[in-house]
């Protein structure tokens, strides 16, 4: 393959990466039931004895699912949750949550 071919073939090929990552971003973006399950999850894996966890498993869906605003970029999402007197913002991305503040307000 020639220089002048490699130079033409390059940018289709940086293209078809890039709408690939943007299909893959926007095909894994998690919904807000995404997040109520994991965040259930999250809670129960600190909860310390079996009551804990069965109120926690009983009581957190309800309060996540009511106290989140979601923010959809389509290739990510955030979410914001106030449950008493703490904020916490969450990314969404890759079927992922990663938390980016927690906060006492």
């Amino acid at each position: 393959m020639s220089e002048k071919q490699r130079i033409k073939v390059f940018p289709i090929v940086m293209a078809v990466i890039v709408i690939g990552m943007v299909l893959l971003l926007a095909m894994t973006n998690p919904k807000k039931p995404d997040y109520v399950s994991w965040t259930k999850d999250q809670t129960i894996a600190k909860s310390s004895d079996f009551l804990e966890k069965t109120i926690t498993a009983l009581l957190v869906p309800t309060m996540v699912e009511n106290n989140t605003e979601i923010s959809n970029f389509v290739l990510f999402t955030t979410f914001t949750t106030n449950v008493g007197a703490q904020e916490i913002k969450v990314i969404g991305i890759f079927n992922n949550f990663i938390v980016i503040s927690f906060k006492k307000i």
